[in-house]
């Protein structure tokens, strides 16, 4: 496994508490890419960070090769928790065993090897044009690889692969958070499974 370039340690979390389904409909007014042409859309609510790291856990048996997770939301609302549970649930179905997922926030992308391909974790929070995020390689990681991209309000216009979005916010509790998902065409059939199966 190569992590590129630093390290932190944070003790996994068992996924075992649920997540529920909320509803079915657009009308939430949680940020979602302009650009997207939604295809099936989601809205759950979680309680707690262990619903938040099932929700990573189920949805990343479902991503695929050149798949990009955009994850919005304010500081604080869940969006590396949720990039952390991914890449370890990824990781373990593999047979590795990751103990540090660090935040990309000074390093900008940390890279996860996995015979199934790769993983990128990109945290775009500091660049301040898309030009910049294609010159950390997002395109050439979609070949053959899986990104996980925060802050994804800073990525160019320009569709980079098969779309999913994740919108956090800030629930009714402190620890309560909801969550609107909205996957693109390339999403419909999984993404129709995914809540078919809540």
């Amino acid at each position: 496994m190569r992590l590129h370039p630093g390290h932190a340690s944070a003790p996994p979390s068992p996924p075992n508490a649920p997540c529920r389904v909320v509803s079915l409909t657009q009308s939430t007014n949680l940020p979602i890419a302009a650009d997207m042409t939604p295809s099936v859309d989601d809205e759950e609510t979680l309680s707690g960070l262990a619903a938040t790291e099932r929700l990573a856990s189920r949805l990343s048996r479902i991503a695929q090769l050149g798949d990009i997770v955009c994850l919005s939301g304010e500081l604080g609302t869940g969006k590396t928790t949720f990039a952390r549970s991914f890449i370890r649930s990824r990781a373990s179905r593999a047979g590795i065993e990751i103990s540090e997922v660090p935040s990309p926030t000074f390093t900008l992308v940390q890279t996860y090897e996995m015979p199934q391909g790769d993983i990128w974790h990109f945290d775009l929070f500091r660049l301040e044009h898309p030009g910049e995020t294609l010159e950390l390689g997002i395109g050439d990681a979609l070949n053959g690889g899986i990104c996980l991209v925060e802050w994804p309000d800073r990525l160019p216009e320009d569709s980079l692969g098969a779309r999913l979005d994740l919108a956090f916010a800030f629930g009714t509790t402190e620890d309560e958070r909801h969550v609107k998902i909205v996957g693109d065409a390339a999403w419909r059939g999984r993404l129709a499974e995914f809540i078919g199966n809540e």
